[in-house]
């Protein structure tokens, strides 16, 4: 009955420290992935194909922006932080693979954070400083361009399109909407609901470009590079907030 029982003990304690060792396991492997889904309002986002903005025909063939000063949150106030993390999101590369939670006591999403742009201090980096990054960091040289020189800090936000000025439908003039600068630079917070699963977890964040065009006649105003046309850019910025959504 004794060895029954020391048995029963022994293999009690055995199932005991494989569980609470998979448990830990389990936690270390929670990961952060980031999902950003490019629409034109209720439509998915695809290139080449024309769409209808505030009753302007549009048609883009790029649309690229840099995201930075990633960090998460959980209902307890712990936080997480992927501070060296930049990303340079388009619709053909939306999903980012942000890293490991390294924090073990974190298993609940409350808050996830973001910036739109390059932090000051990244962005104002020396021409040589810029001129030593290599692929595949996407803060180096980029084809097509994501920067306004060597030195001269990143372009955040890069679309280009082809816009109807003469409304019959067509969009038949080239347009350039490139937002950069210090001043450009925008932090968001989502509170978010979400149990944090072993393995990748993949949140979604949903980027509204028309929203970006709020206010703006694209017939007549389809150019700026933020300093020239600062006007333009700057209802671009007002606008950024709109364009972003947390998918829960």
């Amino acid at each position: 009955m004794k060895n029954i029982v020391l048995k029963s003990t022994l293999a009690f304690l055995l199932l005991s420290f494989i569980l609470l060792n998979s448990s830990c396991k389990k936690h270390k492997d929670i990961s952060l992935n980031l999902a950003f889904n490019h629409k034109i309002n209720n439509s998915d986002f695809a290139y080449n194909q024309v769409y209808t903005i505030n009753g302007v025909a549009i048609k883009f063939s790029l649309a690229q922006m840099y995201i930075s000063g990633i960090n998460i949150e959980d209902d307890a106030l712990r936080t997480e932080s992927f501070a060296n993390k930049y990303l340079l999101v388009s619709p053909e590369s939306n999903t980012k693979e942000i890293g490991l939670i390294t924090n073990k006591d974190i298993a609940h999403l409350h808050h996830i954070r973001f910036s739109f742009g390059i932090d000051s201090t990244t962005n104002n980096q020396s021409s040589a400083e810029f001129s030593a990054r290599t692929a595949p960091d996407p803060l180096a040289a980029q084809n097509p361009s994501m920067d306004f020189g060597a030195g001269n800090g990143y372009i955040f936000l890069r679309i280009d399109a082809m816009v109807d000025t003469n409304a019959d439908g067509i969009p038949e003039t080239a347009a350039e909407f490139n937002i950069g600068g210090n001043s450009f630079l925008q932090a968001f917070d989502f509170v978010a609901h979400n149990d944090l699963e072993s393995g990748a977890n993949t949140f979604g964040i949903n980027f509204n470009i028309a929203k970006l065009f709020d206010g703006v006649d694209l017939s007549t105003e389809y150019f700026t590079d933020s300093n020239d046309n600062p006007t333009l850019a700057g209802k671009i910025k007002l606008n950024l907030p709109a364009a972003f959504t947390f998918v829960n």
